[in-house]
């Protein structure tokens, strides 16, 4: 492997391939991509029971490999078991499914995926594979149609800079962490708001590697620097929007809206406010803003913030125009009219055409 290439950590190496490319980049000026970087739904069966034999009996498939275990890690709070399906082609298009909730006041079973790993055609077989008379049937659309979205995260690509070229605020976040920018490599990042409130944005640096395998040689100019802005939502339960109307909820929220971005140059006209500038060395702007005591100062370092902002990327205006395409990435899970035996099967008859 080139040493250039085996310096970089795998986490911070972009694998993802559904994705849409923003053409008019007249806010940024750099190529800039959006894509679903996560999506999580829960549903509730008509019969706990009968879905619970109808997950016991999945099975690996030529295509698929189903692995059943007892659930870990923080979702082992909330779930006893988990099945994670996978293709054998690709370990990253695949479904992760919790279900028998060990608490009270949840739904029974849990979907996760990937979009950003899953093209639409992909998500559809996916689905198909759990449609299929011998798995969940028919129940895998009651389950649809019913979903309630839990979390989705929606990540904005912009190459060319990194998350070190600017300071970084939430609106109405109090919370977040300052992750250093490593010596050797120059990763780290930012994290806005707290991982329980309701949004949080992160913006930390990745790269894109040209080549499809990292096996090949690769030089220095087919890897391609990039800041990723992610914002996670994860509504409350009370509001949480239907699988199927995602996109269409006139309410759903532009997770980029509080988000404000400043020149390094900020600390320049902070420069009377010598205590706040030190604190911005070692914590987020959310963080170093309700570390103030009151009364320093706290609505000129506020005044100079906002006559301050750049920006980046014109957030209104970029999510009205692309949020309908965002929903095309996830479409089959957004087709409603074809959650049935019969439109299914004619739905993926034109996909195999």
């Amino acid at each position: 492997m080139n040493n250039l290439v085996s310096t970089i950590p795998k986490k911070n190496i972009d694998f993802g391939k559904n994705y849409i490319e923003v053409l008019d980049n007249v806010f940024t000026g750099h190529k800039t991509t959006l894509r679903v970087d996560k999506l999580s739904f829960t549903s509730e069966p008509k019969n706990r029971e009968n879905l619970t034999g109808s997950l016991k009996s999945l099975k690996s498939t030529s295509k698929y490999k189903v692995e059943h275990y007892e659930s870990t890690g923080d979702i082992s709070k909330l779930y006893t078991r988990t099945i994670e399906i996978s293709s054998k082609k690709n370990r990253n298009i695949g479904l992760i499914i919790h279900y028998k909730p060990k608490v009270k006041n949840i739904n029974f079973i849990r979907f996760e995926l990937s979009p950003q790993h899953i093209k639409p055609k992909k998500m559809a077989y996916l689905i198909n594979f759990l449609a299929k008379p011998v798995h969940l049937g028919d129940e895998i659309f009651n389950l649809l149609k019913i979903a309630k979205v839990t979390r989705i995260d929606i990540a904005l690509d912009i190459y060319g800079i990194s998350c070190f070229d600017y300071y970084f605020g939430l609106d109405k976040a109090t919370k977040g962490k300052l992750y250093p920018k490593e010596t050797n490599n120059g990763f780290g990042g930012v994290r806005l708001g707290s991982y329980l409130s309701n949004l949080h944005i992160t913006a930390y640096d990745k790269v894109f590697i040209k080549k499809s395998t990292l096996t090949l040689d690769v030089v220095s100019n087919e890897i391609f620097r990039f800041m990723r802005i992610e914002a996670r939502i994860k509504p409350k339960s009370q509001d949480a929007p239907l699988l199927s109307d995602l996109f269409f909820v006139e309410n759903f929220p532009n997770p980029f809206e509080r988000l404000s971005i400043y020149p390094l140059s900020i600390k320049e006209q902070l420069f009377k406010h010598r205590y706040f500038c030190d604190l911005l060395d070692k914590m987020t702007i959310p963080e170093a803003l309700c570390h103030l005591e009151k009364g320093y100062g706290k609505d000129c370092i506020r005044k100079i913030l906002q006559q301050n902002k750049v920006c980046v990327f014109d957030s209104k205006l970029l999510w009205e125009r692309e949020k309908m395409l965002c929903m095309q990435l996830i479409s089959p899970l957004q087709q409603p009219a074809y959650w049935d035996r019969v439109q299914w099967s004619k739905f993926i008859s034109k996909l195999r055409c």
